[in-house]
């Protein structure tokens, strides 16, 4: 008993040491104010559940050092309490009289490493706006969510977007890494069963970067990985680490993306990762393929049951619009990652998956490619693209938003030809 009393003090004295010395348990993140969450539940389901952020404070990105031209130097970015990124602290659900309401969806091409008002969503409401009668109010919407999938993007338009009442939807694919993000199983993703795709949340990562581990041993260790800084305090120990689970020594693939992460990882990540993954893993190709089908034709069954019409943009990446943008870093960066010519064309090769998928399930899309290269060849000297992270600058959402407001005032949408005829794909 003396023994056992004994032991449990000494175990209390050696976590209270180990917190001490900054070997912390894994913490979950919680809001630093709960008070900026949303008071309908819906919203707050799917906030807690990390279906979509948090609310933030407004967040500031140096941009000094982009030689854009654009003569930025800050960023401010701000999340309202619905997770938009909207001024106004609040998005109403219902919408008022009269109003047009377009809900746009998407990565962070869409969500934006611009000023809210900068974003093509609220460039497009203020053309619109401008240009309507008094009898029609625009209201535009950017609930995009950096390093969403098209199928996150999905699952959030099904259990929160669509009670927001949008008359049309609009979804932004960047070509540069959603057919990978696809394949990613850290947040919600398709999975597969006899049945089919299924909806399956995030896989639980442990702390060392491995999967959450099965079995007794493993639900042991996952247990005190989460709860024990003596775990991870041991885990530091060089002839203990691979007996607490750490993760083995990194293959040549995993030494190519830590030394892209040091060298460029505007270029992993905005588009030779992609290309990187598909040529280590080929095979999954087709399985992202599969998940896209499917999300695309869950997509517009959804349309079809709110009668509420939608059309994606195609977003290209720097890399496919102005090849003379940073030639020589992508180029050392083909070297680094071992892409062969025809991997360096991944991004032209998930343009034409997505067009051809768009096209078999009559989903309107517009392809920015042919806009991007036509304002490059007028403005040579004007950029479209941040140069620090390869994301849309406000010239490129300008762009955007010019090409939206052209198809808007050529052809309205009407719910009731939904699924009727396959549009013409630009």
């Amino acid at each position: 008993m003396i023994l056992g009393i004994s032991s449990f003090v000494s175990l209390c004295v050696l976590e209270i040491a180990c917190r001490m010395l900054g070997f912390a348990p894994v913490a979950e993140e919680v809001p630093k104010d709960t008070s900026k969450l949303h008071s309908a539940p819906f919203i707050r389901t799917a906030q807690e559940n990390g279906w979509m952020y948090w609310p933030l404070e407004e967040q500031t990105i140096d941009v000094s050092d982009s030689s854009d031209g654009s003569g930025e130097q800050q960023v401010k970015l701000f999340r309202n309490r619905c997770s938009f990124r909207e001024d106004a602290q609040e998005t109403p659900i219902k919408k008022t009289a009269n109003t047009y309401r377009i809900m746009v969806a998407g990565d962070s091409h869409t969500d934006g490493v611009v000023e809210n008002k900068n974003s093509y969503a609220n460039l497009l409401e203020r053309d619109l706006n401008a240009a309507s009668s008094d009898r029609m109010t625009y209201d535009v919407i950017n609930a995009g969510h950096t390093a969403f999938s098209p199928y996150q993007e999905l699952w959030l338009y099904e259990k929160v977007l669509n009670k927001f009442e949008p008359d049309l939807l609009v979804v932004g694919f960047y070509a540069g890494n959603d057919v990978w993000e696809l394949m990613t199983t850290d947040r919600v993703h398709l999975a597969k069963t006899s049945d089919g795709w299924v909806h399956q949340e995030s896989d639980a990562k442990s702390s060392d970067g491995g999967d959450k581990p099965s079995g007794l041993l493993g639900h042991t260790k996952h247990f005190l990985r989460e709860h024990f800084g003596t775990y991870h305090a041991l885990a530091s120990i060089g002839f203990l680490r691979s007996r607490v689970g750490t993760a083995d020594e990194p293959s040549l693939f995993d030494q190519e993306i830590a030394q892209m992460a040091q060298e460029s990882p505007p270029i992993y990540w905005q588009s030779y990762g992609q290309a990187h993954y598909f040529r280590e893993h080929p095979k999954d190709w087709e399985v992202a393929t599969s998940k896209l089908r499917f999300t695309l034709k869950r997509f517009q069954e959804e349309a079809r049951t709110t009668q509420t019409p939608i059309m994606f943009v195609l977003i290209p990446t720097l890399h496919q619009t102005c090849p003379d943008v940073a030639r020589k870093q992508f180029d050392q960066a083909a070297k680094t990652l071992r892409l062969t010519p025809e991997n360096t064309r991944t991004d032209d090769r998930a343009c034409e998956l997505f067009l051809g998928l768009a096209q078999e399930i009559g989903i309107e899309t517009i392809d920015m490619r042919p806009d991007f290269r036509e304002f490059r060849q007028q403005h040579p000297s004007e950029q479209l693209y941040w140069q620090f992270d390869h994301h849309l600058n406000p010239a490129g959402h300008r762009v955007v938003a010019d090409r939206l407001y052209q198809r808007l005032q050529d052809k309205p949408f009407d719910a009731d030809a939904l699924g009727k005829q396959v549009p013409e794909q630009r």
